[in-house]
């Protein structure tokens, strides 16, 4: 799941360890990964944060009709999803596990929250708004995960006796 990509920006160190999920997209956040980034005080973006957010795209999400990803002067990073028939994704993940979700997809009510990652309610909201869009296969499963968890993908089998 994790690739190791060289980043050529002078304020940036050279090895980093990145998301393949999010990879293609390092261009347009990598540059924030230092402090006052913006040259206006702006929160350095954290390993840590790009690190949920690709967690929670592989989990609850796909990067088809990912239009947009950008920092967030607070250390967020965010993620636009519009694929131009009416679906609307909005998602920021932030410094401390916080989620920002705003949903507008065709034929279901608006919903916007603020969270935690470890909320199952704004998973689910995550999930059900990448389904709702038609992004998702029906079948998608959710779960609630302590973000800081490492390995939260491993299965464990029940002792027999």
């Amino acid at each position: 799941m994790y690739s190791f990509l060289r980043a050529d920006t002078a304020n940036t160190p050279t090895m980093k360890l990145y998301p393949s999920l999010l990879a293609p997209y390092r261009d347009a956040y990598d540059y924030a990964m230092v402090a006052n980034w913006d040259n206006d005080g702006a929160v350095r973006l954290t390993r840590e944060v790009v690190h949920l957010a690709a967690r929670l795209i592989n989990e609850y999400g796909t990067t088809e009709h990912l239009a947009e990803v950008g920092p967030g002067r607070d250390g967020s990073l965010s993620f636009v999803w519009d694929d131009n028939r009416g679906n609307y994704i909005y998602l920021d993940v932030g410094p401390s596990d916080t989620l920002h979700l705003y949903r507008d997809v065709a034929g279901q009510p608006r919903w916007e929250g603020v969270s935690i990652a470890s909320d199952s309610r704004i998973l689910e909201e995550i999930s059900s708004a990448f389904r709702d869009a038609g992004w998702l296969h029906p079948a998608t499963i959710v779960y609630s995960f302590p973000a800081s968890a490492p390995n939260i993908s491993r299965w464990r089998l029940p002792a027999f006796r």
